[in-house]
């Protein structure tokens, strides 16, 4: 394992350019050995590699913020700009739909990053962090509806938002969205509201009410003039 560790260091010394895409995957079974590579890599990394890892793309698949952390810290915040969370395959029948998000939500990476795909219901976490996204697409367990108006008054000032999709699995106060954004217009099974961004152009917001469905989703994107 050193002599791997060693050789990817030194790989990435003297690497010119910065990698496109690093996957790592916390499979069920994997993570059942101790002995796994799984287990053992992330820990040899943080605890002997001197670099941070150039790459622009993290594709994960885990279903604990600890696997999470012992990843994502060890890539370089001013390179990575797409973080993908994926639900190990294996465990998507398993219950395992739920990650804590708090501390990922603080790291350097997170904040620096562009473009968001999570398929995990995030835990413990505010949805106003993901306001930096230009484009996001990610669950929350429950959203009110106050935080939810600061992610898009964060939005309408934020030149480079492109869009962002939200499911909501605890949405009860949707009844209070009309008296916060005004009345709303109806598309077949979608409500929805314009706002005029700051820099001109328009925002679109629609909500899908989760009365037929698990989960209550919004989709908030911008309208070029």
């Amino acid at each position: 394992m050193d002599i791997v560790i060693f050789d990817l260091e030194q790989v990435l010394k003297f690497q010119k350019s910065c990698l496109e895409f690093i996957e790592f995957d916390f499979s069920v079974e994997s993570i059942r050995k101790e002995d796994s590579i799984v287990h053992i890599l992330p820990a040899k990394l943080s605890k002997t590699f001197k670099l941070l890892i150039p790459a622009k793309k993290l594709q994960i698949s885990a279903f604990k913020q600890a696997q999470m952390m012992s990843i994502l810290p060890l890539l370089n915040p001013k390179v990575l700009e797409e973080i993908k969370i994926e639900i190990p395959e294996i465990s998507q029948h398993g219950g395992h739909d739920s990650l804590g998000m708090d501390q990922i939500m603080e790291t350097e990476q997170w904040k620096n990053a562009k473009k968001l795909n999570c398929d995990h219901f995030a835990l413990g976490a505010n949805v106003k962090k993901i306001a930096h996204f230009s484009i996001a697409r990610i669950s929350f367990a429950s959203v009110s509806v106050q935080n939810l108006d600061i992610l898009r008054k964060a939005l309408l000032n934020f030149p480079i938002f492109e869009n962002s999709n939200i499911s909501i699995k605890f949405f009860l106060e949707h009844h209070q969205l009309s008296i916060l954004w005004g009345a709303p217009y109806f598309s077949g099974f979608f409500v929805g509201w314009f706002f005029k961004m700051s820099n001109g152009d328009v925002m679109k917001i629609d909500y899908k009410p989760g009365f037929f469905t698990k989960s209550s989703k919004f989709r908030i994107f911008e309208n070029q003039n």
